[in-house]
């Protein structure tokens, strides 16, 4: 990021407003909906292959027909597979949310990428983009992870040595459940606190991969932009943050109210049905609610670039050749 020391007054310009947020959410998703469905279609495979086989399996003669040392073998092959689908849907999925980021990004910057050029990009960023999330955690993640273990622990096992030891079980089992769910009530706040603390971390890396350390930049450049319009912005990215897992999880419900309607149609067939529809409906949900905020901290992102720098873009060419 340019050094620049003419620092914007933010009573240049406003906050932008929840009706520009939801329009650009808007168009980003009309602009992106088809390659959407593909992305999630390559991401949910794996599992849907295994439910169709899992199908198959349960109504067949195949497997009362092994011997026992094949049904070991058998659950070999299961297990291998269920393992490397796991490692392949973790990895697609975070090559897509770096797509993502750059799908908002090469708008703005006005660099028409064709869906092929965007992958490859996210995908020749993946080493560094893992490197950067790591290090992310361990700064902001790590201990609180480690007293969250610490703290349920020793609370379990003092409960535990407790209600061996006095009268008053009932007593001490239900405070240590309040103290437990205080605890995580807390965990949930600064889980949001540290997510709307960190919401311009990604386009910062985009805007310096290649330039100079994207860690180190990112870091300094946050604090720098979370100081505009301090107390406005922050409540606009936690609204809008809260807001759409708010919206997943509605859709999550009717999701599942809907797939208990299907899975009762056809026997076996309308559960398999209903699981296949169910797997791949979760997950564009969460896909479409996660390019939703995106879209909205990069609204916010950009104003605040321009109350700091003058402009509301930081093209960098290095990402983009990325995709030649």
């Amino acid at each position: 990021m340019e050094n620049n020391t003419n620092t914007v007054s933010t009573s240049d310009a406003s906050v932008p407003s929840y009706h520009e947020i939801f329009a650009e959410i808007g168009r980003q998703f009309q602009a992106r909906k088809a390659l959407l469905f593909k992305r999630v279609l390559l991401i949910t495979w794996p599992v849907l292959l295994f439910l169709i086989g899992g199908y198959f399996m349960k109504n067949s003669s195949f497997y009362s027909t092994l011997t026992d040392p094949q049904r070991l073998e058998f659950a070999w092959v299961v297990g291998v597979y269920v393992v490397l689908a796991m490692l392949y849907t973790a990895i697609v999925s975070f090559v897509f949310t770096i797509e993502k980021q750059i799908w908002l990004d090469s708008f703005f910057d006005k660099k028409n990428l064709t869906s092929k050029q965007s992958w490859k990009i996210a995908g020749r960023l993946f080493w560094p983009a893992l490197w950067f999330r790591i290090r992310l955690w361990f700064r902001y993640f790590a201990i609180p992870s480690l007293v969250v273990l610490v703290t349920i622990f020793i609370t379990i096992k003092s409960a535990f040595l407790t209600t061996t030891t006095s009268s008053h079980y009932d007593v001490v089992l239900v405070s240590s459940v309040v103290a437990l769910v205080v605890f995580c009530i807390a965990l949930i706040i600064y889980g949001y606190y540290i997510r709307t603390k960190l919401r311009y971390g990604w386009f910062v890396f985009l805007d310096t991969w290649g330039v100079t350390d994207p860690f180190g930049t990112a870091i300094e450049e946050m604090n720098k932009l979370n100081e505009v319009s301090r107390s406005e912005t922050f409540k606009k990215s936690l609204v809008a943050a809260i807001g759409t897992d708010t919206v997943r999880g509605v859709v999550n419900v009717a999701i599942g109210a809907m797939m208990r309607v299907i899975s009762g149609l056809g026997g076996a067939g309308g559960k398999m049905l209903g699981g296949l529809v169910n797997v791949y409906t979760r997950e564009l949900n969460r896909q479409v609610t996660d390019l939703a905020n995106i879209s909205a901290q990069y609204v916010l992102y950009r104003f605040a670039h321009k109350q700091v720098y003058g402009t509301e873009q930081e093209v960098n060419e290095n990402i983009y050749k990325l995709g030649e």
